[in-house]
């Protein structure tokens, strides 16, 4: 086993995740027990765990405080960094697991993730609250030149997203604190993977505006598509979950605002409801569960999943086909 400092602070924070917070001498007497101790013999000193504690805060941007609470002096990961922290010594946990069974590497099969970059050169300039340029070219339409004011990242499917408003010299002031209904319109999400190329970190600054809160901005959303209210407002939306697939929804909810709020004991069904608006990659994600899913309201967009699950029933009748300029070489005809 390797004991390096990933394994290590690794160590530390599902310690005090599973434990929900220890004091000094609890995560001593843990350490004892523990393999990093069984290799090295060396007991955990005071001075050893602050040093870990201020590295993993510099690192990782976990933050392990002391809570003071009934005199107990107990520590905690931060509960406000709770979503990134478990993310990040998840992440942790996954690559020293990996890293120390390359001898079995032929039988630990990973989802490639597109390398972005990109990322570090984007963070940066949101550090420094730097616009950035860059050319996007869109799978439809022709490549742009883009200049934004990069408020946060988001990733989705394995792809980081940078969001922020477009940036007009014209419209923008250096003073401007808050964000302005004109200027909110223009904000925009743009996938850093083979469309985007030619970035650029400007000397162009901006005010991080102090009324924008980045989760709360994609609160009622599916992923990184994002229409105006007056355009698609949010709706609850309810769906059928036929049985195997309600097991799968209630493991993996589709969406924070998921509820179950009907279960038949009898055919083992199961009615969830959602609040966010109704975006078409949603309408996608729905679509990927074929029958196994029905959506029940409201009646508009149940009409448009039909109306989709229709022309799906067209395009393999070869309607869509039959008006083909250039029929299909016959080696590709579908089997009758």
């Amino acid at each position: 086993m390797k004991t390096n400092l990933t394994y290590k602070y690794n160590w530390l924070l599902n310690q005090l995740k599973a434990n929900d917070g220890l004091t000094l001498d609890e995560l001593k007497k843990h350490y004892r027990q523990s393999d990093i101790y069984k290799e090295t013999l060396q007991p955990l000193s005071e001075r050893t765990f602050h040093y870990w504690r201020n590295d993993i805060l510099e690192t990782y941007g976990i933050e392990i405080y002391c809570d003071r609470t009934n005199h107990l002096y107990t520590y905690k990961i931060r509960g406000n960094d709770a979503t990134i922290s478990e993310w990040l010594s998840d992440t942790i946990s996954v690559q020293q697991t990996i890293s120390t069974n390359l001898a079995i590497k032929d039988r630990i099969l990973i989802e490639p993730v597109p390398n972005c970059n990109f990322l570090d050169d984007v963070l940066r300039a949101i550090k420094q609250n730097l616009c950035i340029s860059f050319t996007y070219t869109d799978y439809w339409e022709d490549a742009i030149d883009v200049i934004i004011k990069p408020f946060f990242v988001k990733m989705f499917r394995q792809r980081w997203h940078v969001v922020g408003p477009i940036y007009n010299a014209k419209n923008t002031r250096r003073t401007q604190a808050r964000l302005t209904p004109k200027e909110e319109a223009t904000i925009k999400s743009y996938g850093m993977d083979d469309r985007f190329t030619n970035l650029k970190i400007t000397n162009i600054h901006f005010n991080y505006p102090s009324d924008f809160y980045p989760e709360m901005y994609y609160l009622n959303n599916f992923s990184t598509i994002k229409f105006p209210l007056e355009h698609l407002k949010v709706e609850k939306i309810r769906i059928l979950a036929w049985e195997n697939q309600n097991f799968y929804l209630r493991s993996v909810p589709l969406h924070h605002s998921q509820k179950e709020v009907y279960t038949s004991k009898v055919d083992a069904y199961s009615i969830f409801e959602y609040t966010l608006q109704p975006t078409l990659d949603f309408e996608r994600e729905l679509r990927a569960y074929g029958d196994y899913i029905e959506v029940l309201s409201p009646k508009w967009f149940r009409e448009q999943m039909r109306e989709n699950a229709s022309n799906i029933v067209k395009a393999y009748k070869g309607y869509d086909r039959a008006s083909l300029k250039q029929p299909l070489p016959s080696e590709f005809e579908p089997e009758k």
